[in-house]
């Protein structure tokens, strides 16, 4: 991780796709969601099918935790906007989604980012992902949809 050499331009009001993730002690960390076909194929890619995953004997837990961990380390590479602080991994320099995760969160971690501030990232980042910030009420008022009527109702 380095310092960047120039901030990141972020809005003065973030709507979607930006949001923030205060960090305790780290302070506020701005990131911009993926387009949802992004966001789908992520999960797809690491072969996260319908957000399930079996767990049967010991190990496979283990085998769980790290493709989780893993997920959650690529998730906030790929949305990682941080105003002052660049992450050396670049997506494009590994094979998969997993090695990418991997090199972020070690990336992190060497940095001084605690297990508890990527767990911290790592929640924030996978709600931010999905756009689940706004609201039926914002898209209705925004786009200018109304609720179903009832049939025969005009």
């Amino acid at each position: 991780m380095q310092t960047r050499t120039e901030p990141i331009p972020v809005p003065d009001v973030l709507l979607p796709p930006w949001f923030v993730v205060d960090v305790p002690g780290r302070g506020p960390h701005h990131f911009r969601s993926l387009s949802p076909i992004k966001t789908m194929r992520f999960f797809r890619d690491l072969g996260h099918k319908d957000g399930v995953i079996k767990v049967e004997t010991d190990a496979d837990k283990m085998g769980e935790a790290v493709d989780r961990w893993t997920m959650f380390g690529a998730a906030i590479g790929l949305c990682w906007a941080h105003q002052t602080l660049e992450l050396l991994a670049g997506r494009n320099d590994f094979a998969t989604l997993a090695e990418y995760g991997e090199a972020v969160s070690d990336e992190l971690h060497a940095y001084g980012y605690t297990t508890a501030d990527q767990n911290v990232l790592a929640a924030e980042v996978m709600v931010g992902m999905g756009g689940l910030s706004v609201s039926s009420e914002e898209v209705q008022t925004r786009a200018g949809f109304s609720e179903p009527q009832e049939a025969g109702t005009n």
